[in-house]
């Protein structure tokens, strides 16, 4: 009998966010595209568009990664992904941008026929963290070692839903600092919170130091002692479902 041989595409992005995204190619070890990077359009609820490479970085040891953004320019390129595993992408709002809402996609990894792989991006429906500021002083946080990571505030109390900047970073864990009203002190943790073990993290003692120039605003009274810093992570929900709850203080 003959043999049939069937060349097919190796990934394919499917758009379901309601939003028209564009990607475009990165390599490894960079931030994001460069200027010269090729935008392909990627419409939603439109066809399933196939990856193709412009250059082989492959042959310099490493594989090409994507990055996605809604057409237009509002928002700035995710981290750059493989797609190999499922994901939240977050994409910041670009600089001078109207729109100041972070985007959360949710990228599903499916095998379509012939075996090929399929990301599905839809808005994501929750993120995997949830942190709160315990202690009386204003925090900031980013993820340790990710150069696509910016500075996040929040003041005592208060609380948000989180994601990594970048999933594929080795370094998944926070970086901390904390401030005083008036900018006079601050106190940066020396080592990243990883979130992947549920129960206490190290504590920090955290000395003050001068803040010139400060990271974040103030809003606090001065402070000058020392500062013993806490995290605790909780498991909320079931596997594949839940999440985990992050109290900083």
């Amino acid at each position: 009998g003959a043999t049939v041989v069937v060349v097919c595409d190796w990934c394919v992005l499917r758009n379901q966010t309601g939003i028209d995204l564009e990607w475009a190619q990165a390599e490894e070890g960079a931030p994001a595209p460069d200027h010269a990077a090729v935008c392909v359009p990627l419409p939603t609820e439109g066809a399933p568009v196939p990856l193709r490479w412009n250059s082989r970085s492959s042959e310099a040891g490493s594989s090409p990664l994507v990055c996605v953004r809604p057409a237009g320019g509002s928002h700035s390129w995710c981290a750059p992904f493989l797609p190999d595993a499922d994901a939240v992408l977050k994409l910041r709002p670009a600089e001078g941008a109207a729109d100041s809402q972070t985007l959360h996609l949710q990228m599903t990894i499916t095998v379509g026929e012939r075996g090929v792989r399929v990301a599905l991006l839809r808005p994501a429906a929750r993120l995997p963290y949830s942190l709160r500021n315990d202690t009386s002083l204003l925090l900031a946080f980013r993820q340790h070692g990710s150069s696509a990571a910016a500075w996040e505030v929040l003041g005592a109390g208060e609380s948000c839903a989180y994601t990594w900047d970048d999933p594929r970073g080795r370094r998944q864990s926070l970086q901390l600092h904390l401030q005083d009203d008036g900018g006079a002190w601050h106190f940066t943790a020396p080592a990243g919170y990883a979130l992947s073990a549920v129960g206490g993290c190290p504590d920090q003692r955290l000395e003050p130091q001068r803040a010139e120039p400060s990271i974040i605003g103030s809003r606090l009274r001065p402070r000058q002692e020392t500062v013993l810093l806490t995290a605790g992570c909780v498991l909320l929900g079931t596997p594949g479902i839940g999440g985990r709850r992050v109290r900083l203080g």
